[in-house]
């Protein structure tokens, strides 16, 4: 939800998430932090994590390509991504000493069948077994529960930009 406030064009959005998850991905790989999910050597799902005191601009070459992408494809909308960041910076800075679940993705054709719990269940392994906190957003309401489920909880609501959707 709240990148589709961002960028209501799907085209430009699929454009400019795909960037954007390339910096990420391009960060946590760097610190071996990504676990996927296989079937028959396809990958059906992901769970990306930042380990503390890492951030997703340390790889600024691969954020770079979202920041240009982002400035062609959409630059009207650079001051809310850029107000979103702000946000989203204050709240990553407070927790720099937790691990920080950046993304967690399942393949639409293979929901609903166990793998985001197990991904979540074999990262959160790890997360305890260097015993730090662990925490991360979404902007759907309905996940809360889910992820609750695992041990998180809600602690805080807030809005990325002006009027725009909530992320908890």
């Amino acid at each position: 939800p709240a990148l589709k406030g961002l960028f209501p064009d799907d085209d430009d959005r699929k454009e400019l998430v795909r960037h954007l998850m390339e910096a990420i991905a391009s960060t946590a790989l760097s610190h071996s932090r990504v676990i996927g999910a296989f079937h028959d050597d396809c990958l059906v799902g992901v769970a990306i994590w930042l380990p503390p005191g890492h951030s997703v601009d340390e790889k600024l070459g691969h954020f770079g390509r979202f920041v240009w992408s982002l400035l062609v494809t959409a630059p009207q909308r650079i001051f809310k991504v850029l107000s979103s960041n702000e946000v989203l910076d204050a709240f990553h800075q407070k927790n720099a000493d937790c691990w920080y679940l950046v993304g967690l993705a399942v393949d639409p054709d293979w929901h609903q069948r166990g793998i985001g719990g197990r991904l979540l269940r074999d990262s959160l392994a790890f997360v305890d077994a260097d015993q730090r906190p662990a925490y991360l957003e979404t902007g759907k309401p309905e996940n809360i529960s889910y992820y609750q489920r695992f041990g998180f909880r809600a602690i805080e609501r807030r809005e990325l930009f002006r009027a725009g959707p909530p992320v908890w």
